[in-house]
């Protein structure tokens, strides 16, 4: 079967560009279509369909022989992006191999995903195609257990300050941190045992390595990284979240926050060193800082003025740090000097956007507090960089040799080109159509109500009872899911299944952040019982498959806040709005259907969704009908 097949281009946004000699690898399309044949084997579960094939066939040529420095794909959910990915590092390492003999041993590429839940699907990918000889994933310090704390605590009774049992310690607080080697090993001599260390080992060694994206940032801003580098390929997932991720791990928010902690710890040390001259120190230090956010600050110079003082603060608990005297509160200092390091951290990168591209600074000092009795106020401030494109070229296009990026909710490529700061000629795009089977997978146009800013008031209730309506009477016994686009709606989603309009309120799962967000959708999985899970942020890494979600339900358009930043954002970039409420649109819709003979019901409940509805893509588009509720 592989012998026969025929290679085709895929469709591309962008006019072909002439063949150019090979410059990296020498490779010619004969080394390509040879190495695709044996990559392909390296799974017997691997399908050789001719997606796959001509996808990769598609990326190889266009980094090595079209000589394009990234490679953007638009593939629908279910097309197999993952598998397109790995069989592209595969053929790229077997290429690389070839070129420099069959032994050479090489680091070729890093995997980048948005969050941890990708990451656990990838994980048990790993081990279905048995490709873990090869690939590997290392996640983030806080999934690793410091085993020696870890077995202090589940040894004696320790809570948290929320009087709930600590039962483990993860590498993110271990005690060691900020030793050297020859310090800790002799303190604390567990790095033969360690999870972390030894999963990073693992990292830096495999020729493929999975991360998440603020890992991969993190690791690649640092001066000198003994573990990690620039790899020949970086394989970007859900690539069109990076101009996102990287404006929250590079621009700036300041806020009471670290002042709080300090004030809290200067005063727990007083208790017990009531005339120690650094705690003292410490408590008058961290007084100081709150100065800083009862007004709003106009000058550059108060914020760099503000990172002296954390400077300063972090000389005086390295100095705690280090005094046996402090061991009980080693933790809590530990803390408070990592969340000092990463906030100076910060310094770097504001100078030097003040200094080099001053245009292009945001400043706002907002008000968040304020005492009408004493006249108190609270204020935070905000810093941010108006040019993305800049930001994600210097922060991400700048640590990579070839990426590839794929998203199932791409739009326009151009304008994505635009937004992460590509030239025109550096990059290649490609689109893959939909295989999938929607014939039982409608799309309602519900108009339930219309739910803009003048109007959310008055018609939000029809709309929820609409949805519980859904909920009770055509998918009665279904898994699903309910996007509230704000937490503000579900709060009133609450309190409307509260007044006893549902046979089981408690089939609906709620969550708070993260974490238990990934914990009710486990339950949801492995429970028999219809849950539908509701929430405001329900758009990316959820696969609910077959049984796993038979419907969808979208309260409201998910527009962004519009706020000063966000006006400002648009004057740079006025397609970015509407392209941000589509990918969020495309994203939640594409939860429930997740290979070509699933099916789920959509509705849009919100009368606004048939202003942008239309322009998301054909295998939405043509599936959209009308519906009325009631």
């Amino acid at each position: 079967m592989i012998e026969d097949f025929e290679i085709e281009e895929l469709g591309t946004d962008e006019t072909p560009v002439d063949k150019i000699e090979i410059e990296i690898l020498g490779v010619t399309e004969a080394d390509i279509i040879e190495a695709i044949k044996v990559c392909l084997k390296v799974s017997p579960l691997i399908n050789p369909s001719k997606t796959l094939i001509n996808s990769v066939y598609a990326i190889i040529k266009g980094l090595f022989i079209e000589n394009k420095k990234y490679v953007i794909l638009e593939a629908p959910t279910g097309s197999g992006k993952t598998i397109i990915g790995f069989i592209s590092f595969f053929v790229i390492q077997y290429l690389y191999r070839k070129k420099n003999g069959e032994n050479n041993v090489q680091q070729v590429a890093y995997t980048l995903t948005s969050a941890k839940m990708l990451q656990e699907q990838i994980d048990q990918d790993l081990d279905r195609f048995v490709f873990r000889n090869n690939i590997c994933i290392l996640k983030g310090v806080a999934n690793y257990d410091c085993l020696p704390e870890t077995e202090r605590v589940q040894r004696g009774k320790f809570f948290d300050n929320m009087g709930v049992r600590i039962d483990r310690v993860s590498y993110a607080d271990r005690p060691c941190k900020g030793l050297t080697k020859k310090e800790r090993s002799a303190t604390y001599p567990c790095d033969a045992i360690c999870p972390y260390q030894l999963a990073r080992y693992e990292g830096s060694e495999k020729a493929c390595t999975v991360l998440n994206y603020a890992y991969f940032l993190n690791i690649m801003r640092a001066d000198f990284n003994p573990f990690f580098g620039t790899r020949l390929l970086t394989i970007a997932d859900e690539a069109h979240l990076i101009p996102e991720i990287v404006c929250n791990i590079f621009n700036f928010e300041f806020t009471q926050f670290i002042a709080n902690q300090l004030f809290k710890l200067s005063n727990e040390l007083q208790i017990n060193f009531e005339e120690n001259v650094s705690v003292e120190l410490l408590k008058k230090n961290a007084i100081g800082l709150f100065k800083y956010f009862t007004k709003s600050l106009v000058q550059a110079s108060l914020i760099l003025e503000y990172f002296e003082e954390l400077k300063n603060i972090l000389l005086i608990l390295g100095d705690l740090k280090k005094n046996e005297n402090f061991t009980t509160y080693k933790l809590q200092i530990s803390k408070n000097i990592d969340r000092l390091s990463e906030t100076l951290q910060t310094q770097e990168n504001f100078i030097n956007l003040v200094a080099e591209r001053p245009e292009d600074v945001y400043f706002e000092s907002v008000l968040i507090a304020h005492d009408k009795l004493t006249d108190s106020k609270v204020f935070k401030h905000i810093i941010r960089d108006l040019s993305e494109a800049m930001m994600v070229k210097k922060h991400f296009l700048s640590k990579l040799n070839k990426g590839i990026f794929m998203s199932a909710t791409l739009g326009d490529i151009d304008e994505y080109a635009e937004m992460m700061g590509m030239e025109k000629s550096e990059y290649l795009a490609l689109r893959l159509p939909s295989t999938f089977n929607f014939d039982k997978s409608p799309v309602y146009l519900c108009k339930s109500s219309w739910l803009n800013y003048a109007n959310f008031d008055k018609n939000i209730d029809k709309a929820l009872t609409d949805t519980i309506h859904i909920c009770n009477h055509f998918h009665p016994k279904e898994k699903g899911i309910i996007h509230t686009s704000t937490f503000k709606i579900c709060a009133l989603f609450i309190e409307k299944i509260n007044l006893g309009l549902v046979p089981d309120k408690e089939r609906f799962l709620f969550y708070q952040n993260a974490e238990e967000k990934q914990k009710l959708v486990d339950i949801m999985k492995q429970s028999s019982k219809p849950y539908v899970i509701v929430g405001p942020s329900l758009y990316e890494g959820l696969d609910l498959k077959d049984d796993q979600g038979r419907f969808n339900i979208l309260i409201k358009v998910p527009y962004a806040g519009i706020d000063a930043y966000i006006k400002k954002k648009m004057e740079r970039f006025p397609f970015w709005y509407n392209r941000n409420t589509k990918e969020k649109i495309v994203q939640a819709i594409g939860r429930t259907n997740r290979h070509t003979e699933d099916y789920s019901t959509v509705y849009l409940i919100d009368g606004c969704f048939d202003k942008l509805i239309y322009e998301t893509n054909d295998s939405i588009v043509s599936r959209l009908k009308s519906k009325k509720i009631y």
